[in-house]
């Protein structure tokens, strides 16, 4: 069923309701199943509602929002004038209309056209993320088609929580559900809301994600035998693609993949062969998409080797050890408190600035004992220069404003076609190719080199050094991969800067859909304002031999993060905001966590950076946070292996990522404990953050653990990881407040 079929269910209604497209090219907007997912306090979420798009986000709430077109025009002669609420002839306009979803059973009908609610009962029950166990989803008016015509957007977060109360029963299992419309006349007379049209979405059954019924296996089965599979030429759309020697090689049927015959199962330790079963000689959608994603990498040879160069820049920054290094380090910190405009490095010869410029990185001194500097590679001239370039690229690309600007009105532009997945791609493909010549045009400018022959000197490097013999593996595994690095990482990225731009057009939330809570007390203003690092004052402090070394990347990571921020703090809604001074991908972005102690995600880092997608080789987001005095928080930052199933790539920053077999063991959980209090040292007002990390070992005893881990939610993933947890480092960050 097309999307554009699904409309107004009732001729008698006052207005008429479609469901929009909105560019996407999915054949239909509503699936004939869906997984839901336990999470916190007992709430449940379906996963993929209504479909995946434009990819799919491998987190439980990776679905999308939902737009219907609302056509005043055909109800203008028959309003109802029994309250004085329109004049004849005059049509309804958005501010007298509201515009809901709601799930229920196929059948049940509990609202019929013209029935009238009591505003508050409905308003009272608005699902948000603070209210998840609320049944109404608000639409908000996106944007204004014609003079007739209006266009909603549902729940554009995608978190679509649904508390319909299972059983094991069979019946039960195979209920039948739709998401239904409901589009509300306010009666301000009445204080009512009356129903003036309904739209309903195809039926669809809802299954435990622990649990796939042999039943719907059956059921799945049958339906997809009668789905024709598609030929290798009807999955490419891009008609640059047709032309391409290795897609004609495919579609003629001379090309052949081992994963498609055969698969393995079992632990790791005894993983063997098996022919392929029913279920996998089937044309399921996640195969085709598998296969259209394979054929869109092969028409695109140059954006595969540029996605390449850049992972060999960022997995050798990454190996890098930063105290073999310390000289390089003064780029980044320089660019963290360098006035705007200014694209000049300053360079020091050891761990402090040296010359004013900068800030001093003694506080990492203390770390240098799990992981000293290696006397192989600090001798090494060659080494030395080449890490020198690296850091210098990176600093520009990454931090010169411009830069920034540049790939700001990138992600922009991207997200007006975020429906549409061959766009989006061809997006992707220009950004990588953005960045390429920006790295090129730097590099000519400086020593005349490019950034293939800079990628060509690391991998040298790596199989020189012996300092770099652990990340071998890991080079020859992605140089031989076909694939393009970093797709699902852009993808997040421009579904993030999609919300922020939905929400700036709203203006802002109503008072309705946030709800204030009653906490003891205000975080104080004080926090509010720029504040920079000094590391002269800090100290981070091992604690065991097993706590992590410092490289070259998270050196970075700190300085994009952390080395300048602005706070702010509201009182109404009880949260806070951490954004990078410098830097941020989306200046509207940040950190935004609520004071409630409860668990929640948090969707950006500082830099605006989207946790959506794995960053390193791990999933962040999962945080608690409350205020233990107007001038004090605390904080719980955790982040999880996002390999614990075995995923396949590793979405990184968009630096490229790295396949499951060659990445090294990361199998703990990490969480991060801070207390950040206001202080006042002399005339000065300081930030203070003591903190401690500590690891735990991810327990992997079940396939149900693995997949917690991957989607579920923080109380789930605790539960996994036990009360194992180990204390590592040891946090002492005074910031002071910037000019």
């Amino acid at each position: 069923m097309g999307m554009g079929s699904l409309v107004c269910e009732n001729k008698d209604a006052l207005v008429r309701c479609t469901f929009d497209q909105r560019g996407c090219r999915h054949a239909s907007m509503f699936a004939d199943e869906y997984k839901r997912t336990n999470r916190t306090k007992g709430t449940k979420i379906l996963r993929c509602f209504p479909h995946c798009c434009p990819e799919h986000v491998d987190r439980s709430y990776c679905g999308s929002g939902v737009y219907v077109q609302v056509d005043v025009s055909c109800g203008v002669d028959r309003l109802p004038q029994d309250d004085d609420i329109c004049d004849s002839g005059r049509q309804l306009m958005p501010q007298e209309m509201m515009v809901f979803a709601h799930f229920e059973e196929t059948g049940a009908n509990p609202y019929a056209l013209f029935d009238e609610l009591p505003e508050q009962q409905v308003l009272k029950s608005i699902q948000t993320e603070q209210h998840p166990k609320g049944e109404w989803i608000e639409g908000l008016v996106d944007s204004t088609i014609s003079q007739d015509v209006f266009l909603y957007n549902i729940n554009p977060g995608a978190r679509w929580y649904y508390e319909w109360g299972s059983a094991a029963t069979k019946a039960q299992r195979f209920t039948k559900h739709m998401l239904r419309v409901y589009v509300f006349q306010v009666v301000p007379q009445k204080h009512v809301l009356r129903v003036i049209g309904m739209l309903s979405s195809k039926e669809f059954m809802v299954v435990s994600y622990r649990r796939a019924p042999n039943e719907l296996r059956a059921d799945r089965r049958i339906l997809e035998l009668l789905v024709d599979k598609p030929t290798t030429s009807q999955l490419v759309t891009e008609p640059s693609a047709l032309d391409d020697p290795t897609i004609k090689r495919i579609s003629s049927g001379d090309y052949h993949s081992d994963e498609s015959s055969t698969t393995t199962y079992g632990d790791a330790g005894m993983r063997r062969k098996r022919p392929r079963s029913f279920d996998q000689a089937l044309p399921t959608s996640m195969q085709r998409a598998q296969t259209q994603k394979k054929l869109w990498e092969i028409a695109n040879p140059d954006a595969v080797m540029s996605s390449k160069h850049f992972a060999v820049i960022y997995h050798f920054l990454c190996h890098a050890n930063a105290f073999d290094f310390k000289h390089c380090l003064q780029h980044w910190s320089y660019h963290a408190s360098a006035n705007k405009g200014s694209s000049r490095s300053a360079r020091s010869t050891g761990m402090d600035s040296g010359d004013g410029t900068g800030y001093s990185w003694d506080f990492i001194r203390d770390l240098e004992r799990i992981a000293p500097s290696s006397p192989a590679v600090t001798s090494d001239q060659k080494t030395l220069a080449l890490v020198d370039v690296c850091t210098q690229l990176t600093s520009w690309l990454l931090f010169e404003e411009s830069n920034i600007e540049l790939y700001q009105r990138l992600l922009v532009g991207s997200s007006k076609i975020l429906l549409d997945r061959m766009a989006l791609r061809s997006a992707f493909i220009k950004t990588v190719g953005v960045v390429h010549r920006l790295a090129d045009t730097f590099l000519r400018g400086h020593n005349q080199s490019t950034l293939a022959s800079l990628s060509q000197e690391l991998v040298a490097t790596v199989f020189r050094v012996d300092a770099f013999r652990s990340l071998r593996p890991q080079l020859l595994c992605f140089l031989s991969s076909s694939s393009i690095a970093g797709l699902p990482f852009f993808v997040a990225q421009v579904r993030e800067v999609s919300i922020r731009t939905q929400a700036a057009i709203r203006q802002a939330p109503s008072a309705r859909s946030r709800p204030t809570m009653a906490l003891p007390y205000s975080p104080s203003p004080v926090f509010c304002g720029s504040w920079h690092f000094n590391g002269s004052l800090s100290r981070v402090t091992p604690l065991t031999r097993s706590a992590n070394p410092v490289s070259m990347w998270t050196a970075l990571q700190f300085v994009r993060e952390l080395a300048a921020i602005t706070i702010d703090a509201d009182g109404g809604d009880c949260q806070v905001v951490i954004r990078a001074d410098r830097h941020a991908v989306d200046k509207r972005c940040g950190m935004e966590m609520l004071l409630d102690c409860r668990p929640h995600v948090f969707r950006c880092f500082p830099s605006g950076l989207s946790t959506m997608a794995p960053l390193h080789g791990r999933i962040y987001g999962d945080y608690r946070a409350k205020l233990a005095s107007p001038t004090c928080l605390v904080l719980e930052l955790y982040s999880w292996p996002c390999d614990a199933k075995g995923d396949s790539t590793r979405g990184v920053a968009g630096m490229g990522a790295v396949p499951a077999e060659t990445q090294p063991p990361n199998q703990h959980g990490e969480r991060v404990k801070l207390r950040v209090s206001i202080r006042q040292r002399r005339a000065d007002t300081i930030l203070l953050v003591d903190g401690i990390v500590e690891h735990a070992p991810v327990m992997i005893m079940s396939e149900d653990d693995a997949d917690v881990m991957v989607t579920g939610s923080l109380t789930q993933r605790l539960a996994v990881t036990g009360d194992n947890w180990i204390p590592t480092v040891q946090i002492k960050a005074l910031y002071l407040r910037s000019p």
